[in-house]
């Protein structure tokens, strides 16, 4: 998927989650136990989960890397079916791949030892799991936490994944006009001032709207980082450092139920 059209894409997959995100308030709200629940929300995903196995084609970057000639032939043929025809074989493309990293010494390193050496990629690493830490600790916070704002719990919660569509709507647009760089610093923004005016309002409607703002924030900063990683990352690298800050960004998911503690400071 070319550069520009990557940062739309992000909009049909948050669309998708934001379904799945509402439709958990009309389940609890008809299984209120909480493991006959979660064994209700799990199983689409262990049926979906064989279903994809088979139909979903395997990565493009991944049949390279590994020299699968055979199922990258059969990539290239069906991508030719939705757009202009390329001359390029699967055996020409892993060739030269295998030049590229012969030409830069790391076909036999391993991820840890390639990180190391590229001390820039190393720092990106660092900023972007922190990043994404405070990301999954402030999203799923919320949403733990929105079951505690005034109003019905159920409706909250639904108004919570709701907010999100606008952020996955103007997310791709943004990202192309004013950058990356910015706009994953202005969405931080929005999401910190949201939630720091929330302490100096009485209101309880203005600061539900301060904290569905903060909410719509902290979605575009997620959208951005998705987005941000996948291009800041070699490709050789691009799986391993983003797995890495999806792994540490568990520490924020971990610690998210506790702000509904935080109340109470």
């Amino acid at each position: 998927m070319g550069m520009f059209w990557r940062s739309y894409a992000a909009f049909f997959f948050g669309a998708a989650w934001v379904v799945g995100y509402c439709i958990i308030s009309p389940l609890a709200y008809l299984i209120p136990y909480w493991r006959h629940l979660v064994v209700v929300a799990s199983f689409p995903s262990c049926v979906l989960g064989v279903f994809y196995y088979f139909t979903i084609p395997e990565s493009y970057h991944y049949m390279v890397s590994k020299g699968k000639s055979k199922d990258l032939s059969n990539w290239l043929k069906n991508l030719n079916r939705f757009k202009k025809e390329t001359e390029l074989s699967a055996e020409i493309l892993i060739s030269e791949h295998m030049k590229h990293q012969k030409s830069d010494g790391s076909e036999d390193k391993n991820f840890f030892v390639q990180l190391i050496s590229h001390k820039r990629i190393l720092f990106y690493t660092f900023v972007l799991s922190y990043l994404w830490v405070c990301d999954t600790f402030v999203y799923y916070g919320l949403s733990l936490f929105s079951t505690e704002l005034a109003g019905n719990k159920f409706w909250n919660y639904i108004l919570s994944g709701l907010i999100e569509l606008p952020s996955y709507a103007v997310s791709p647009y943004l990202l192309n006009k004013i950058g990356r760089r910015l706009f994953v610093s202005l969405s931080h923004f929005l999401a910190a001032f949201s939630f720091l005016g929330t302490i100096f309002v009485e209101s309880p409607t203005v600061s539900l709207l301060l904290w569905l703002t903060g909410k719509f924030g902290i979605s575009c900063a997620f959208t951005c980082l998705f987005v941000y990683a996948s291009e800041v990352f070699p490709t050789n690298l691009r799986s391993g450092c983003i797995g890495a800050c999806e792994v540490l960004a568990r520490l924020g998911g971990v610690f998210a139920p506790q702000a509904n503690e935080l109340v109470s400071l």
